[in-house]
């Protein structure tokens, strides 16, 4: 007679001990965590067709860049639009402020693209401001920006979160009355780096009041509002949010986000950062959200209201920020009693803010987050604080470490699965270095071909790794083990041959039994083996703080939890302990595979804006192997041996087609629904204020240059520097020795040009890290055009770049010299000097000079300069705008200098015509296309007489 299956005393011990545990943190941790979406009436009152005619009437006037006419246009309507939202609120008891807010004249430091100073003056954006009787005057700030990039509508970047911003301040208005007030804020320069919400924060008199921040952007152009972003002690606002229904996001996405200039920064850093708060126990904090969908429309022509009716998801977009709004400001309300109860020195987010520096604005949240929070699969938000995670993500690794013992998965196993893992990743890799090297951004809109081509490719080099293992250490299949593993394959094969029945064919045996195994045993002893790649990934994340450890944490707990129930409940059911091992796989493989989905709509658009420096397709197949492999461990480790090499024969196979398509396809990536990004101007250059020369500079935004010109005859006809890959010297720069040899030089390095080529061509931003200087692979400067020369753009001679030296003094520091200048030009404008000559600079008479940030440019090592870039709202007109600069400079020779003006508005000239006809539609996305001037000087340091070039 067949023994009764046994369970050892010391795994009986861990069973009991693990599903004490799994009960534990979901009954008194996770229960209490998750909020609910309420019903669907809990935000009514928002007026979609209100929002819609908003929207439309923004965008009609096409871009509007700060210190446009089109800008200008923008601060009228929103002021129309507020007064009539200031009669409402007058009828209904409340009260509304608004204004047109001149930023006065400011600058600052960011480390944004390796670091550069922003100026700014004059630049208009509106504020409002709502109360009502009784409410305290502490608010929530709603941010958006009504301008645009030089050549984008800007609809979803960023009017319709204007539009829906006065919207939800037109249903806050109506009723009823609200216990604390809301403040609005439409930036006029979020594009030009932040400049107004500097000048907001730091000298704005309603600035002082704001709490929350609620920042609405956009990385895309469509899709939901996402979390991706949220300020220091926020954990009252993320909890309070919950009560606005589901959100989306994941703190994953802040953390990603910490990392400098992924993918670029916006006004909300600045804000939080910055905030005059002025005591009090709530302190400033915020939610940076954005839709990330579509994001091959973002900042070109294509993001505009769909077919003049609007945008399609502003009724969802306008209820949600509604219902976010009053969840904000409940729980502000809620944190205020709290602070006042314990005397003004508690609550959640009680204590003193230290203040930033007007002139320091890195892209950092000041603080660590304090919160995890993350939706589940669009169905519930999750939040807890950070110091609840410690506990609780230790419980997770414990559950599944109990899991790893009862199951015993050796350290065999577990090595197969690293080994896995790691061969698929570096797998993926190769295949995104072959790509790049042969055709780059193949898979470019083609997220298809990317996922057959690079997640294919990872999971069949995961799976034969896996058995190639496997098979060389002699481990039995995953549905059996050891002996018993043995004996149930006899068993099952001879009751195929005598019965035909298939399920008999993976039942465990009597034989089976008699050893001591449950049935399922080598599977969940498979899969428990593939959680401890997780388990690895969870240590040091959690040790640096990173509040995205939930995600291992996530799938470490769900997996060992269902694990240790499956072995509990195999011996009477494994029917029932596979479903629950499947079920736990599956719950944290979706929601992981969501996050993924999401980096990669914001990652492949990116691809094409990220520069020609550095292949991007690797990246992107490293990404892609992550979602195939480490999501679906779990799931694919307790594959049967047969099962799991035809899975990797046939993905294998997939995946070799797909790559030999990527490679050997010589059609583009490019469509009009997924433009290629050029940046082309076109430029008038002067030296010591006479005419030089004038040319087309032509730069790619990506690793494939200037490809899909030199095969498009028309384009390589007009262009022959495109076509003969001619590069271009930097004339204007200055040739120096190479630095002394040092560890990973060569011992002669060729002389190098520490400004780059920043004193020879005008660069918008300091961007010659990323477009690199002009090779002809991926930029050109081309001085004829179909065989002609090209002629100057036609700027006006008012608003051409001048240089004025209007004094020198000595300086603060033995040998150096105080310089006095005035510059003037259009209302976009660089300035570009010497590191190893300017010792400080101030661009209004009434600032002190300072020294600037130095820039580091991973990729121009040797760069050794200082950019400045000034920003001013009324340039639209007739007059120039200027500046008044003071440089602290050392030595006695003249110092080389390079001042760049930009005219977004000439931008159809005829060699840009010319050029944008050569171009199919899918290369002439009019990214950003316009003209530039460059005023390059050796300015003299000495004498007291006043130099002017013009």
């Amino acid at each position: 007679m067949a023994r009764a299956t046994r369970v050892s005393a010391p795994r009986k011990a861990l069973l009991l001990a693990g599903a004490i545990l799994a009960c534990l943190a979901h009954n008194l941790v996770l229960a209490p965590l998750v909020h609910a979406a309420p019903s669907a009436a809990a935000a009514p009152g928002f007026d979609t067709a209100e929002a819609q005619r908003l929207l439309l009437a923004l965008c009609v006037g096409g871009p509007r860049i700060a210190g446009s006419q089109a800008a200008s246009a923008a601060v009228a309507l929103l002021l129309r639009e507020l007064g009539a939202v200031s009669e409402l609120a007058r009828a209904a008891g409340a009260t509304l402020e608004f204004e047109a807010v001149d930023s006065g004249h400011g600058s600052f430091e960011t480390d944004f693209l390796d670091g550069f100073t922003n100026s700014y003056q004059g630049v208009v954006s509106v504020a409002a401001r709502l109360t009502w009787p009784g409410a305290a005057r502490e608010a929530v700030l709603l941010s958006s920006h009504f301008d645009t990039w030089s050549s984008s509508p800007g609809a979803s970047d960023d009017a319709v979160h204007v539009a829906t911003t006065v919207g939800v301040l037109r249903a806050l208005a109506a009723g009823p009355a609200r216990g604390v007030s809301v403040l609005a804020f439409f930036s006029g320069a979020e594009e030009s780096n932040w400049v107004a919400a500097h000048a907001f924060a730091t000298r704005h008199r309603w600035a002082a009041d704001y709490r929350a921040v609620l920042n609405l952007e956009a990385i895309g152009a469509g899709g939901d509002l996402v979390a991706f972003q949220m300020g220091p002690r926020a954990g009252w606002l993320a909890s309070a949010l919950g009560d606005a229904g589901t959100q989306r996001g994941s703190v994953f996405a802040h953390d990603l986000f910490q990392i400098p200039g992924f993918p670029a920064g916006d006004d909300f850093k600045t804000l939080v950062a910055h905030a005059p708060h002025r005591g009090g126990a709530v302190r400033v904090t915020g939610v940076d959200f954005a839709t990330i969908e579509a994001g091959y429309h973002y900042h070109t022509p294509l993001d505009q209201p769909v077919d003049t009716g609007g945008y399609p998801q502003m009724r969802s977009h306008g209820e949600g920020l509604l219902a976010k709004t009053r969840a904000a400001m409940a729980g502000l309300r809620r944190e205020l009693d709290a602070a006042a109860a314990d005397g003004g020195n508690g609550g959640a987010a009680g204590g003193e803010r230290g203040a930033r520096a007007p002139h320091e604005n890195e892209q950092t949240v000041d603080g660590p987050s304090d919160v995890v929070y993350f939706d589940l699969y669009g169905l519930a938000w999750v939040t807890y604080s950070a110091s609840t995670g410690v506990w609780l993500h230790l419980l997770a690794a414990a559950t599944a470490l109990g899991a790893i013992a009862v199951t015993g998965a050796g350290p065999s196993r577990a090595a197969a699965e690293l080994a896995a893992m790691v061969g698929a990743l570096l797998a993926a890799a190769l295949v995104g270095g072959l790509v790049a090297a042969v055709h780059p951004l193949a898979t470019y809109g083609r997220p298809a071909l990317a996922a057959g081509a690079y997640g294919g490719s990872a999971l069949a080099v995961s799976l034969a790794v896996r058995l190639r293992l496997s098979r060389r250490s002699g481990a039995p299949e995953p549905t059996e083990s050891g002996k018993a593993g043995k004996a149930a394959s006899k068993a099952g094969k001879a009751a195929t041959e005598a019965k035909g029945a298939r399920l008999l064919a993976s039942a465990p045996s009597s034989a089976a039994v008699a050893a001591g195994a449950t049935p399922g045993e080598g599977s969940r002893r498979a899969a428990a083996a593939a959680l401890v790649p997780w388990l690895l990934a969870l240590l040091p994340m959690q040790a640096c703080g990173l509040g995205s450890a939930y995600l291992p944490a996530y799938y470490l707990g769900v997996n060992g939890a269902a694990l240790l129930g499956a072995a509990v409940v195999a011996v009477s059911s494994p029917a029932a302990a596979a479903a629950l091992q499947l079920c736990g796989a599956l719950l944290p493989t979706v929601h992981a595979a969501e996050l993924c989905r999401q980096l990669i709509a914001v990652l492949l658009p990116i691809t094409a804006r990220s520069g020609a420096v550095l292949p991007t397709d690797p990246l992107v197949a490293v990404v892609y192997a992550v979602t195939a492999v480490c999501t679906s461990s779990v799931l694919v480790a307790p594959l049967p041996r047969r099962v799991a090499a035809r899975s990797a024969g046939g993905l294998g196979l997939a995946a070799v087609c797909c790559v030999c398509f990527a490679l050997g396809s010589r059609a583009s990536p490019f469509t009009d629904a997924t433009p290629k990004r050029l940046v082309v101007q076109h430029v008038y250059r002067e030296l010591e204020g006479a005419p030089h020369s004038s040319g087309l500079w032509v730069s790619a935004f990506d690793f494939s240059g200037l490809r899909e010109l030199r095969e498009t005859p028309a384009a390589a006809a007009l262009l022959p520097a495109v076509a003969a890959r001619t590069p271009y010297a930097c004339d204007f720069d200055p040739l120096t020795p190479a630095p002394p040899p040092a560890a990973g030089r060569l011992l002669f390095d060729p002389p190098v040009r520490p400004t780059g080529c920043y004193l020879s061509l005008p660069f918008y931003f300091p961007l010659g890290g990323v477009l690199g200087t002009p090779d002809g692979q991926g930029a050109v400067f081309a001085t004829t055009v179909a065989g002609r020369s090209v002629k100057p753009p036609p700027i006006p001679q008012r608003k051409r770049v001048r240089i004025e030296r209007t004094g020198a003094a000595p300086g603060p520091e033995p040998g150096s010299l105080t310089l006095s200048l005035r510059v003037s030009g259009p209302s976009h404008m660089g300035v570009a000097a010497p590191e190893t000559r300017l010792l400080a600079w101030s661009f209004a008479a009434a600032e002190a000079p300072r020294p600037p940030v130095p820039r580091r440019s991973p990729f121009a090592p040797d760069e050794r300069l200082h950019f400045a870039f000034l920003t001013c709202g009324s340039g639209g007109g007739a007059e120039p705008c200027s500046w008044d600069l003071t440089l602290v400079v050392n030595g006695s020779a003249p110092l080389p200098l390079a001042v760049t003006g930009h005219y977004p508005d000439i931008a159809d000239t005829p060699e840009l015509e010319a050029l944008s006809e050569a171009l199919p539609t899918e290369l002439r996305a009019d990214w950003h296309w316009f003209s530039s001037m460059v005023q390059r000087v050796d300015l003299p340091v000495g004498g007291a007489e006043t130099v002017a070039y013009s």
